[in-house]
């Protein structure tokens, strides 16, 4: 345990410095929310409300901790690769983020409880930009630029227990403190004829704050072949605490912080209302039992998921803007399937190969974005998604390699107007102790 709290404020330093978007419009704010994908859930069409079960860690929804196996603590961390693409017009610029996208550990204990912590990303703020424009009265050009990064992580800490676990009905529900804490910083600068001197405009946003979230899921197994999931989680909105500093400055050099001289100095603290989350979701499992007579020991696994998510942007405040965010409320509706040949990750038949444990996983989203355009239309993001879950057979474990791809365009399909193209590579580990290594068990005789 001691160790495991040591790489968490290791990995905690890291992806406080991360940022995992690129696009101008994340500058708003507390910037993109949520800007990355867990490797089990992005191959899924990143439907995560209803997802749970003994082999993964779903942090999106704290009501599945008490689906956790008996003895099998799980502990999950992933790694994104994101490659965006960035068109207005003529001009195009790319770039590519790497980041760890979560951090977390999670357990039952107990006949009917369970509970994780962890840490992952909140929000993110990443963009790099420039233009020019000619002056009429001198006829000289100014050359402009704008810059940002930083991020808002949220650590959390959750609980879960069955109100009900009989005759086929299961009912769980859980609830997650949330701590968020993180900095963005956005930079803009204009030089006189491509020159290095110019004027500077730098602000910070620090960010600190509890939120909490409550989530709830029902389970009802219709036969041995059928089992029908319902489940919705909520993120209520609160006020989070800022600091923000304002600094305006002049330098010989806009590229060098050594040499700016500052002209004014601005800093105020307040409050910022994170927007409220409301997700609900539903999955239908089908497994294919042999009848007697056939002489195949496989079972093959058939999901399909869907859930929809609001997010109320338009609620969000803060005091340091008497006019908002100027942002619009986001719906997204996301689906996916995944199918196993066979379920049985543990079974080793002669019969029944390694591939066939494998969890193969398709879906898409759609959602509209918080952002306005110049010409007033909302912008709309839709991917599909790919993935593949690789069991880990050593000793008997639930171990896994989770692997997905998400393609997707974020449009508002007017010309002239900023379209992002990306691509998402993200790989998720998880780790369980064998059945022969049962983690955190003290015997009764030593």
């Amino acid at each position: 345990m001691r160790k495991l709290i040591v790489v968490f404020i290791l990995i905690s330093s890291v992806v406080h410095s991360q940022s995992y978007t690129f696009n101008p419009y994340s500058s708003r704010g507390i910037g993109e929310l949520d800007p990355s994908f867990q490797g089990a859930f992005g191959g899924l069409g990143h439907v995560t409300s209803v997802f749970s079960d003994s082999t993964q860690l779903n942090f999106y929804n704290s009501s599945s901790y008490s689906f956790l196996g008996k003895g099998q603590p799980i502990f999950s961390i992933g790694l994104t690769a994101r490659s965006v693409q960035l068109q207005e017009g003529s001009v195009n610029s790319s770039k590519t983020l790497l980041g760890i996208n979560n951090f977390s550990l999670g357990m039952s204990f107990g006949k009917r409880f369970g509970f994780a912590f962890g840490i992952r990303p909140y929000s993110s703020t990443g963009y790099d930009s420039k233009w020019y424009a000619s002056e009429n009265n001198t006829k000289d050009t100014v050359y402009y630029t704008a810059s940002g990064n930083g991020s808002v992580n949220q650590s959390f800490i959750g609980a879960s227990a069955f109100l009900i676990n009989q005759n086929g009905h299961t009912l769980s529900i859980g609830g997650q403190f949330n701590y968020l804490f993180g900095q963005l910083f956005n930079k803009r600068s204009n030089t006189l004829n491509d020159a290095f001197n110019g004027g500077l405009l730098l602000n910070s946003l620090k960010i600190n704050g509890v939120n909490f979230d409550a989530g709830i899921t029902y389970k009802y197994e219709i036969s041995k072949k059928h089992l029908v999931t319902l489940a919705s989680n909520y993120t209520f909105s609160t006020n989070l605490k800022y600091e923000r500093s304002e600094v305006t400055a002049i330098s010989t050099d806009v590229t060098d912080q050594l040499q700016y001289d500052t002209l004014t100095s601005d800093l105020t603290l307040g409050n910022l209302k994170n927007p409220s989350v409301f997700t609900a979701g539903f999955k239908y499992d089908f497994f294919n039992f042999n009848n007697a007579n056939t002489t195949s020991n496989r079972v093959y696994h058939l999901q399909l998921l869907g859930d929809v998510k609001i997010t109320h942007w338009s609620s969000t405040v803060t005091s340091f803007s008497s006019s908002g965010l100027n942002a619009a409320n986001v719906v997204s509706f996301h689906a996916g399937a995944q199918f196993t040949p066979h379920y049985d990750v543990l079974d080793r038949s002669k019969t029944v190969s390694f591939i066939s444990k494998f969890k193969y996983r398709v879906g898409g989203f759609y959602s509209s974005t918080p952002w306005v355009s110049t010409t007033s239309n909302v912008y709309a993001n839709y991917a599909v998604t790919l993935g593949l879950g690789i069991p880990i057979l050593a000793q008997r474990s639930l171990s896994s390699l989770n692997i997905s791809y998400v393609l997707g365009t974020r449009t508002n399909n007017s010309s002239n107007e900023l379209v992002e193209r990306y691509g998402a590579f993200q790989v998720g580990v998880v780790i369980c102790p064998s059945f022969y290594d049962r983690w955190f068990k003290k015997g009764k005789i030593d």
